[in-house]
């Protein structure tokens, strides 16, 4: 499962804030939303004997997943990530666009994919819900790629740089202040052997114009 995170949170409105971050969290959600519907038919008596074998697959899944947790997991995120009792409880429609971004966020982290692909995930981040969310995403079981322009999140938290420049992609393994000491490094190495081959040329330019109009050094002028 791959979880991807962007800058367009969509429309969200009609549901409060904890019930649109469970929402995201996938097969739970839905899950749970089942769940809900099947509660209410038992307790109409309405096809009892074949909506009480459902409830019973359902739940068994429901409860794998981690259902009954899901809501407590959902109120740690939100409220790391700034949303206070208040807003959780509130219509997530009346939020402003940054507060939707972090729900947006909320419903991701939750849905816990294997892999979390993040578009400048501090956006809209104060620096506490910045440090909550450091601590998460060093702690994530699964795979993180995000892009970010703040270093010292990158510093904290990422393992790899990847650097595409000119066409071309370099790996360097660290943090950000370590893939600028590398390619620091990697550009003087280039630069001293430019230097070096330069050098050589220049010396077979030498030799070449010293000795071009000799006969008996032709051969050797050819081949340099």
């Amino acid at each position: 499962r791959i979880g991807y995170f962007r800058q367009d949170v969509g429309d969200m409105r009609g549901r409060s804030v904890l019930a649109e971050t469970i929402a995201g969290a996938g097969e739970v959600a839905a899950l749970g939303e089942e769940l809900a519907t099947l509660e209410h038919k038992m307790a109409t008596g309405e096809d009892l004997e074949r909506t009480v074998e459902r409830f019973g697959e359902v739940q068994a899944r429901y409860q794998e997943l981690g259902g009954y947790e899901v809501e407590a997991r959902a109120h740690t995120i939100l409220n790391g990530l700034g949303l206070s009792p208040d807003q959780v409880a509130g219509d997530v429609g009346k939020l402003s666009g940054g507060w939707k971004m972090r729900v947006a966020l909320a419903q991701l982290l939750l849905l816990a994919p294997d892999a979390l692909l993040l578009d400048e995930p501090t956006n809209y981040l104060d620096i506490e819900s910045i440090l909550w969310l450091e601590g998460f995403l060093r702690d994530y079981p699964g795979s993180v790629v995000m892009t970010c322009h703040d270093r010292d999140v990158m510093n904290r938290v990422v393992g790899k740089i990847v650097e595409i420049d000119g066409g071309d992609i370099t790996t360097y393994s660290g943090n950000y202040d370590f893939y600028e000491k590398q390619r620091a490094l990697a550009e003087q190495q280039a630069e001293a052997q430019y230097a070096r081959q330069q050098a050589m040329l220049a010396k077979e330019m030498r030799f070449i114009e010293r000795f071009k109009a000799q006969a008996a050094k032709a051969a050797q002028v050819q081949s340099r």
